[in-house]
């Protein structure tokens, strides 16, 4: 299930030391792969596509505010400087969620690739 906008951002303020450096090495290790950085880039091509489609630019801009700043809030909870690379790594991430996010059902695939393989919803890790 996709999460929407505030879902997601409040499930940001949840994240621990432990998070942040798990997430970052999966996404990381993801854009090793040149083909998957091909579709990095196409699903960020495609979301600001339909963000500018639907004129939803500003509020693209504040989700992907809030998101970041979440993630910095977190982290700082978390004892972890803001400029960790772990922690810049995740925010922007999140950042492109929020964005993707922004632009509902017509974005779904891309959301699903821009959160595969390391965000899992609140209360749903083991």
């Amino acid at each position: 299930m996709q999460p929407d906008v505030p879902a997601f951002t409040r499930s940001l303020h949840d994240l621990s030391r432990a998070d942040f450096r798990w997430a970052a090495e999966l996404i990381v290790e993801r854009r090793k792969d040149p083909a998957d950085d091909v579709r990095w880039w196409q699903a960020t091509l495609a979301v600001d596509e339909l963000i500018a489609g639907q004129h939803r630019s500003l509020e693209a801009s504040a989700a992907s505010r809030g998101a970041g700043g979440a993630v910095l809030a977190a982290a700082r909870a978390a004892g972890l400087d803001p400029d960790d690379v772990d922690v810049v790594v995740v925010a922007r991430r999140a950042r492109q969620v929020a964005r993707a996010l922004v632009a509902g059902p017509a974005a779904h695939h891309h959301v699903r690739y821009l959160l595969a393989g390391w965000w899992v919803p609140a209360g749903s890790r083991a």
